[in-house]
């Protein structure tokens, strides 16, 4: 090896010791302190920016391949869309906040790069995930039994909340959860050891997200049943998939009743708060309320359908709609700063143009797991197979939150999504 290369690999695991660094406490401290989030995904911009001035990593050289430029030009065109919205037509004072977080975007090409370069090892990024989960159903169960004291959104605290809002708190743990449970399946020379303790972590995960009591959320588990499952029962007997439909369908019928977990509860209240919005729809309520956000968006989109109104003005408009109909909407609206469904917020902000494109992007992010699923060896990719949990599962949540708009969605979707794309690559290259 030439003295070049020695330095070049001396360098390497410098780097790849602060990756492991940011990727084993990142999992580890999301639900514990909302103090450090952005700082993460700085670091790993910071580590490529070193790499990149030491010519270690060479993208233009190295070159893309197809697929690649349009995964990563998907994420671009988000950014490039905001900005020029921004640039044009953004006059509140939210605007630049938001610019803020979609600027995040931006350092997603060079996170890829970072992570194809370095290549860290997938089973120790995992089994951080894993570790996570165990961290999180911990911090529920403090917050169910009031052992712990309330960090944040205090207005919750009949709901698990991890010092983040209960639907993120339960979104994101539904995710790692599901990551966790998918190393067991797809994780190629895991000892036993390891694959009992991430099926725990995986239903631990799973749990915690069932405590933050977010029905939101739910809506993502059939789908990520069937991405994770899916492998698997095509090859199995017909026997295996009676015995995991019927497993399943146990599970479905049992989980209502679980105390804590509180979803017959919750379902519940869901058909009452559509009983009282028919009745009244400035009855305040969270589904009436965001019945009603649905309103003023169709609004708004009638007035200004192609291009919107721009980042950062859904909410002075959302007022003054609310002024002019005070005795036909809940005030409820009032409190939040966006309608609550990332892809109308889209529509109403970007217009027609930004729905159009935040629906291709997630069809190129899926996509681009999807046609790598299987490995050249047709045994199916653990990264591949958590790319796609991680984003069907926002595309899901992104109908009854706006994902983009909340830092923690966003740099967890960005660090993820990039470093199991990465590792689907890396694995094409050592297959080939």
């Amino acid at each position: 090896m030439s003295l070049i290369s020695e330095n070049e690999q001396r360098i390497k695991n410098v780097l790849l010791i602060f990756i492991y660094a940011i990727m084993g406490l990142y999992p580890m401290t999301l639900f514990l302190t909302k103090a450090i989030r952005t700082e993460y995904l700085g670091v790993l911009f910071l580590l490529f920016l070193v790499a990149l001035v030491l010519r270690l990593i060479k993208p233009y050289r190295d070159g893309l391949s197809k697929e690649e430029k349009y995964f990563l030009g998907a994420y671009a065109l988000v950014f490039i869309i905001a900005l020029l919205s921004y640039l044009s037509l953004s006059q509140a004072e939210l605007a630049n906040k938001r610019m803020a977080v979609y600027s995040f975007f931006v350092v997603a090409s060079a996170i890829y790069l970072l992570f194809k370069y370095t290549r860290p090892r997938i089973e120790l990024i995992w089994l951080a995930i894993v570790v996570g989960c165990f961290i999180a159903l911990g911090r529920a169960l403090l917050e169910e039994f009031k052992m712990v004291e309330e960090l944040a959104w205090t207005e919750h605290v009949d709901r698990a909340n991890g010092v983040m809002h209960p639907i993120r708190f339960g979104g994101l743990t539904l995710i790692m959860g599901f990551i966790s449970l998918a190393g067991v399946l797809y994780l190629q020379g895991l000892h036993k050891s390891l694959k009992l303790i991430g099926l725990l972590g995986g239903l631990a995960g799973i749990a915690a997200s069932f405590l933050s009591q977010s029905r939101g959320v739910w809506l993502a588990v059939p789908f990520l049943l069937v991405i994770l499952l899916w492998p698997h029962i095509i090859r199995s007997s017909f026997r295996f998939r009676l015995w995991t439909i019927g497993i399943l369908v146990l599970i479905l019928i049992a989980l209502p009743v679980i105390p804590g977990f509180d979803i017959g509860q919750r379902v519940e209240q869901a058909y009452s708060e559509i009983q009282m919005y028919s009745k009244n729809k400035a009855a305040v309520s969270s589904l009436g309320a965001r019945m009603n956000m649905m309103e003023i968006s169709a609004d708004i989109i009638s007035r200004h359908p192609i291009w919107g109104v721009g980042v950062g003005n859904y909410y002075p408009n959302a007022v003054e709609y609310y002024n002019n109909h005070k005795s036909e909407i809940s005030v409820h609206v009032l409190e939040l700063k966006n309608p609550h469904n990332e892809f109308l917020l889209q529509w109403v902000t970007r217009g027609t143009v930004g729905l159009l494109v935040v629906l291709v992007f997630f069809f190129v992010a899926f996509r681009y797991f999807y046609l790598n699923r299987k490995q050249n060896n047709g045994e199916y990719s653990f990264a591949a197979i958590s790319g796609m949990v991680i984003v069907m599962a926002s595309f899901c949540y992104g109908l009854s939150i706006a994902l983009f708009e909340h830092r923690d969605f966003l740099i967890f979707f960005i660090i993820y999504t990039m470093f199991f794309a990465a590792a689907v690559q890396v694995e094409k290259h050592d297959a080939s």
